[in-house]
């Protein structure tokens, strides 16, 4: 009768914690029907996660059916049919028929659609999502979201599970659509492409409460972006704890750093956190050359790291030595 090796007389808890090291194609490969014992284990996970590399050929038929995470970075074909216990779902680069299969999933809790090749790829993904196509979905981050015209419209329905969004856009009023629409959302990352502004106004249109449970908001490369639109944003989100503010460009309007620091005092009582990147060719004059870090600091009592970008173009001011990773 054959001797067990040491390795099979760990204890289930030590071995559980060495296969979580392991791929999950090395891990079935390696040890699944090796023996009733570790099959036995390996069954007992309730997180599984694969990711299928562009240039490899994987067979993963022999786990699909347990993956609860999958990445895909390819354009080849897939079918998601094979993966029902599929709870998190990372596309690099979606094609058609790859978004096709994901509406499917209606129960995902995580998403990620990278960049299409085709923007028309993405359009009926998109629009499933803003329709509450995914009932379940907690987080999502949304890279390919650049039409000719708005996903988020009259057909969109409320998000009451989403509490995290990522999103890349054009349109000014996106910002407004996605408070409306996410009323539980926690984290908003949101970076607009192609000269897109934000008009003040815009609120004003909208008969909007204050959105009371997000605590964290990025913004990312909106041009015109002035005091009067900062203070019109913060108006309707008065609970962030953690905001940043990355390369606002306003030629017609400069961005007087006095008064970011007075909206922050006025309109955001909670915050903890905060970053910006300031283009110094949009500070006035006063604050372009004369700036110093003694006049800065005493403006809000989160500037406390004031210095220029390696490129000496911008201006950082943070509540910190590093920049918070915020998804």
């Amino acid at each position: 009768m054959d001797r067990p090796s040491s390795f099979e007389l760990l204890p289930n808890e030590l071995l559980i914690d060495i296969f979580e090291y392991l791929p999950t194609q090395d891990l079935y490969k390696t040890f699944f029907g090796l023996n009733s014992r570790l099959t036995k284990v390996i069954n007992s996970f309730q997180e599984f996660h694969f990711e299928q590399p562009e240039f490899e050929k994987i067979d993963d038929s022999p786990f699909a059916h347990h993956v609860t995470t999958l990445v895909i970075q390819h354009s080849n074909k897939i079918d998601l049919t094979r993966y029902p216990k599929l709870r998190a779902l990372k596309l690099q680069w979606p094609t058609k028929q790859q978004c096709n299969q994901t509406i499917n999933q209606f129960q995902l809790e995580h998403l990620y659609i990278g960049h299409a090749n085709y923007e028309g790829d993405t359009q009926q993904l998109l629009e499933h999502i803003f329709i509450n196509g995914f009932p379940h979905l907690h987080s999502c981050y949304l890279e390919n979201f650049i039409g000719n015209r708005s996903i988020i419209r009259l057909s969109s329905t409320i998000l009451p599970t989403l509490v995290s969004l990522k999103i890349f856009t054009k349109y000014s009023a996106d910002i407004v659509s996605l408070l409306f629409l996410c009323p539980n959302l926690n984290r908003l990352s949101i970076k607009y492409f192609a000269n897109a502004s934000i008009d003040p106004n815009i609120f004003k249109e909208w008969s909007l409460l204050p959105h009371k449970h997000l605590h964290a908001l990025i913004f990312d490369s909106v041009d015109q972006m002035s005091i009067e639109t900062i203070d019109s944003i913060l108006a309707f989100v008065p609970n962030v704890t953690y905001l940043s503010i990355i390369s606002p460009r306003c030629n017609t309007n400069k961005i007087h750093i006095g008064k970011i620091g007075h909206t922050l005092h006025r309109r955001l009582p909670n915050l903890r956190q905060f970053y910006t990147s300031i283009w110094l060719d949009d500070l006035p004059l006063s604050d372009n050359y004369m700036f110093s870090i003694e006049a800065i600091q005493p403006l809000h009592p989160l500037f406390k790291q004031i210095k220029l970008s390696s490129g000496g173009r911008r201006l950082i001011i943070s509540s910190s030595s590093y920049r918070s990773k915020f998804m």
